[in-house]
Order: structure tokens, then sequence, then C-alpha cells
């Protein structure tokens, strides 16, 4: 056990011993989880992965304990870190599909009998990965879209729909009685009773809006209740896939749901890629309590907590570890996030994002404490609902973009005004993404706000040389660069040009216009 170090006393370790530590980490980590040199160049968390690293150690060793801290963030990466590349959700979806064939057919030849659906959250708008592997899963078996399930999404809608607006009523009532009492007592002063007397039938009005509003949502779930028979008449199995389950909540809180609907004769399967032994019991747990829906739950990994399953480590490391997070990574109001959320001790990143449950030294960004992670987690996916842009944003985007280039660029005689359009869309989104495009992420916001332009959008960046083909991913080149700037977009993002009009335009169209024009070539 190293000795107690500090900012002020730390001694660097040699350039040589660093750097052995670091190569060494890296081939480790690589062959641990399976991670060629391909995959290296195509997936973004791993792109100039040694340097990040080597960055990643150095910003430990500059921290109180950092030595100590390191060693152990070595031992982690090294032996116990899963990272779980394109390549092994592929396997992942060759688990399940050979699952699937187990449980009712040994060619999985009848598909009619399954749908597939997402695990969503309470808030079905908040984004889920699930339903990004759902699609991949489908199209890698050549499975139609037609299996895929709405009418659970449908309901989960309304029943989120039904809780706020519960809230809302009760928290209306409340100010209600509230005012009342006041008015009561009221005595002489007749211009605030007057003013008191209308924001209580103001209130009143409103509570009698939401009460009909309620009434119609419990009539909708009324009607899916009944109707679930006939819906699923034909489907045994109810497939669902998802990634990471940290303390089995969320998965939970779906089924608490789902078994209010779905018929006693529709077996749920759950497919998790990576999932904490907590959620594995508390998942047995309720499947012993709730015998009414017949549930099935299978995950490719489980893996216990890190400081329970490495009984060496003192309780003294522990406390260290977690006061390092706690002084050196995150922010005052972000304790929640000490050796990740709830405490769950997760050490998991897939190539598409890493879970809040995971030590937050490896994901969690600070401004504040200039804190850069290993595997940033992807800010959309933790600090707002991620959706895909509606009308009024999607003819903001377009038509300010449009703006952006009109009569300044006449240097592609061979792409029509829509698909230049498509073209400066997608080096936008190229350029807020750190200069790079990889094909395996999920890109379905520049996809849909493209797709009705430019269907050859990526070709035609690289034809133009806007882009370059970097062995694996996609990067914004100085020709692509210099054409943002010419159009004053080079700082530009989608979001902020889905705000407002940036550019004027005798030719703006009105908000919620889906901007499909026939533009003249």
């Amino acid at each position: 056990m190293l000795a107690k170090n500090s900012k002020e006393n730390n001694q660097p370790i040699p350039n040589l011993d660093f750097n052995q530590k670091v190569e060494k980490t890296k081939e480790i980590f690589c062959l641990q989880n399976s991670i060629s040199p391909e995959i290296m160049n195509s997936e973004r968390y791993l792109v100039n992965f040694r340097d990040k690293l080597s960055n990643f150690f150095s910003r430990i060793l500059s921290e109180e304990n950092g030595e100590e801290i390191l060693e152990i963030i070595i031992n982690i990466l090294e032996e116990h870190y899963r990272y779980y590349s394109k390549n092994s959700f592929d396997e992942f979806y060759d688990f399940t599909f050979n699952e699937l064939k187990k449980i009712y057919t040994e060619i999985f030849g009848d598909v009619r009998l399954c749908k597939f659906a997402y695990v969503l959250n309470k808030n079905p708008s908040v984004y889920n990965s699930s339903k990004h592997m759902v699609t991949l899963f489908i199209e890698k078996f050549g499975i139609s879209n037609y299996f895929i399930d709405s009418f659970i999404t449908d309901i989960f809608n309304l029943e989120y729909n039904l809780s706020k607006l519960q809230e809302n009523i009760s928290q209306q009532r409340l100010e209600i009685s509230n005012s009342l009492c006041k008015f009561v007592s009221l005595t002489n002063d007749n211009i605030t009773t007057k003013r008191l007397k209308n924001k209580i039938n103001h209130a009143i009005k409103n509570l009698e809006e939401n009460l009909s509003d309620l009434d119609s949502i419990e009539e909708k779930l009324r009607k899916k209740r009944k109707n679930a028979k006939k819906v699923f008449k034909t489907t045994r199995f109810l497939v669902l896939l998802d990634d990471f389950s940290g303390s089995g909540e969320t998965i939970i809180d779906y089924l608490n749901i789902l078994q209010k609907y779905l018929p006693s004769t529709v077996h749920v399967l759950i497919f998790c890629l990576h999932g904490m032994s907590i959620a594995d019991q508390k998942l047995y747990q309720w499947r012993q309590n709730n015998t009414n829906i017949n549930v099935t739950v299978k995950f490719f990994t489980v893996d216990e907590k890190f400081f329970d399953k490495i009984k060496s480590l003192s309780q003294d490391v522990l406390d260290k570890f977690k006061n390092f997070e706690k002084n050196s990574v995150l922010d005052e109001d972000e304790t929640k996030y000490i050796l990740g959320y709830g405490e769950t001790q997760a050490l998991v990143t897939n190539y598409r994002n890493t879970p809040n449950n995971t030590f937050s030294i490896f994901w969690k960004k600070s401004e504040n404490k200039k804190w850069s992670p290993l595997f940033p987690r992807h800010e959309k996916y933790i600090t707002k609902e991620y959706n895909l842009f509606d009308a009024n944003q999607c003819t903001f985007i377009r038509q300010n973009i449009y703006d952006s280039f009109t009569n300044k660029l006449n240097d592609y005689p061979d792409l029509t005004k829509n698909k230049l359009l498509g073209v400066i869309i997608f080096l936008v989104y190229t350029n807020q993404n750190e200069q790079k495009f990889f094909k395996n992420e999920d890109n379905d916001v520049v996809n849909e706000l493209v797709k009705d332009y430019n269907s050859n959008v990526l070709q035609d960046c690289l034809n133009h040389k806007l882009l370059e083909d970097s062995e694996g991913h996609y990067t914004l080149s100085e020709l692509g660069y210099q054409l943002l700037e010419k159009i004053k977009l080079s700082n530009a993002t989608l979001d902020s040009l889905a705000k407002s009009k940036v550019f004027s335009a005798e030719d703006a169209l009105p908000p919620g216009s889906k901007f499909l024009p026939n533009i003249s070539t």
C-alpha cells in the first residue's frame, strides 16, 4: 500500500515507467474486452485511446492520494472493467436469438408468435437505448417492423400523462383550499377580495379542465385494457431487450404497469446485456411475488459490486476512493454518483454510452473541477429528455441552414439545393460531435432531418471532400470546416438552429411547416 500523497509533495513517476503503465493497461484492457485495432478506430470512446488513457492517468496523479487511486484504477481496467463494443452487442443479439429458439421452437420459424417491445421509463419520452437495440436486432435477423409493438408504448404514454395529471390535480386542489381559507379570513378589503375571488374562479376552471382530461385518459386506458386480449390474440411471447440494469428498478417499474394490461397468456422474455447481481436478485424476488404474469429474465453478463468482490481491499481504501470522487470529480450537488448512482459500483461502458451506475471517476465530466473522464457519459442521455426534433424545430433548422447558404455557395453545381441542404445539416451535426461521425452510433436525429432531402448524404460529403474517411469513422475535413465558416455555421449546433430564426429571409416559412419545398436547382 502506497503512502498518502498530496498535490504539494507528489513525486511524478518517471516518464518511462508511466508510459509503460499506460501501454500495458491499454493492451490488457483491449485483450480482456476483445478489442481489435479495427474496433479501436470505429468507436468514439476508443479512438486515440492510448492518449486518452495517458491523460486520464496524469489527471489522477495530480490529485491527493493519486498514486494509490491510480493503482486501483489500473487493476480495474486490466481485470474488471467491461467494455461492450458493437461486436459485443452482435454477440448479445446472437445469444438472444438462440435463447428464443430454445424457449419455444428449435428453428425460430414462426416469428408471428412474437412481439418485440421497448423497456420504457416511467416517462416514455426520456431517451432509452432499448428502442435502438430492438431496431438493430430485428434488422440483423430480417424481422419485419410489423412485429414491433406500439400498443404498449401507447399505454405507457397514457399512464405517464395520467400520473402527471393526478399530481397537478392534487396540487390545484391544495392551492384552491388554501385560497378559500384566505378568502374567508378577509374582511373589508374589497380589492383584495375581488382579486382573490377571480384567482379562485380561474383555478377552479383549470381544475375542471384537468378533471375532464383525466376522465378522458382513464377511458382510453379502460379501452386499452379491454382490447388487449384481441391485440395479443396471436402473440405468445413479448420480447424485450435492454443494455444495462443496475438495481432492476426500471424493469420492475415497467412490469408493474405492464401486468395491468398484458393477457396472462403472453410470456414476457427480457434479455439484458449486463446486469448487477442486485438487479438479478430483485427481479427474481419480483417474479416470485407476481405470479399473475409469466416473466423470464436472462442476463448476458451478471456482475458484483467491485468492493464486494475484492475482499482484499480495506475499508480505508474504500473511503479514500469515495473521497477522491467526492473531492476531485463531483460537484457538491452530485454526491449521489459516488461509486456510481446509488453506490451501484458498476464497471461498464458500451460503445454508445456509459451508465451513471459506473464509478463516476470514469464518466462524470466536471466544469468546476475540470475533471475529464475516460468514458464521458453523453449529456443528452443524462441531463434532458432526448427526442427527435418536433415539426417546428425541424422547420427552424432547415430554414436557418437554407437561408445561410442561399446565394453564397456556387461551388457545388452537381448538388440541388435540397441535396446541399442535407449536406450542410450533416456537416453541422458532425462538427458538433467533436468533428467525427460514427455510423454505429444512434444518429436518428440527423437521419430524420436529411432523409427527405438527400438519401446519399454521406457519400456526397465524401465525394466533395467535406469529410475524410478515417478507416472506421469519418472526420470533418478542412474543406468541410471552411464551408461552415463561410456560411457562419462553424459554431452552430442543431439545437441552436432549432430554437428560432437565426437568418432573416423573405421566403421564411411559418412555424409548424414540415418544410418539404420543391426547391429549384
